[in-house]
């Protein structure tokens, strides 16, 4: 994901300005799962008047927010300034703010096809050694272990191994899960 915004904002100053002598422009972010909670920190001196060489700082946290796109991995989101312009009149100071979000998007997995139900008349039920055996398909979550998954579908790697390459999984795979059912 690559994404340039723009943030822009009057901002109503104290004091009447002539001049400014100093002006710097500092960020933060908190990104969570869905979004970015930043804010823009500009700070520096102006004059009041041109005749005086006394300097007045000034200090504005400006907060902004972004929605992230749902298939971008939160540990890779960057923030970076990518250009800073303002201008000043009277008691105003106006900023431009422009800047760049980037972040690793996920594999786009290929949809499985949705197969119509078959109806036989006599059903079958596989069996193995007085075993049944039924089939799921498990879609992987974020932190979860595959010993949770054998212990939830009463299986063994063997049995998930059979049917699945299990050397690369990734959130959001699906897996064919076994279920082995005492008879």
């Amino acid at each position: 994901m690559r994404q340039t915004l723009t943030f822009n904002k009057e901002i109503e100053v104290n004091n009447k300005i002539s001049s400014i002598t100093s002006i710097s422009l500092d960020h933060h972010e908190d990104i969570t799962k869905e979004e970015i909670n930043g804010e823009f920190i500009i700070t520096g001196e102006l004059k009041e008047h041109n005749d005086t060489t006394e300097t007045i700082p000034f200090s504005y946290n400006l907060p902004y927010t972004c929605i992230l796109p749902v298939d971008v991995i939160n540990d890779t989101v960057k923030v970076e300034i990518t250009d800073f312009k303002y201008n000043f009149k009277e008691t105003i100071l106006k900023v431009e703010i422009e800047y760049l979000i980037t972040g690793d998007e996920l594999e786009r997995l290929e949809p499985i096809p949705i197969l119509e139900p078959v109806i036989e008349e006599d059903p079958v039920i596989e069996t193995i050694e007085n075993e049944f055996i039924i089939y799921h398909i498990h879609i992987i979550k974020e932190n979860e272990k595959l010993e949770e998954i054998i212990k939830e579908y009463n299986t063994t790697i063997d049995n998930i191994k059979e049917y699945n390459d299990i050397n690369n999984i990734k959130i959001g795979d699906k897996l064919i899960i076994p279920e082995l059912i005492n008879d």
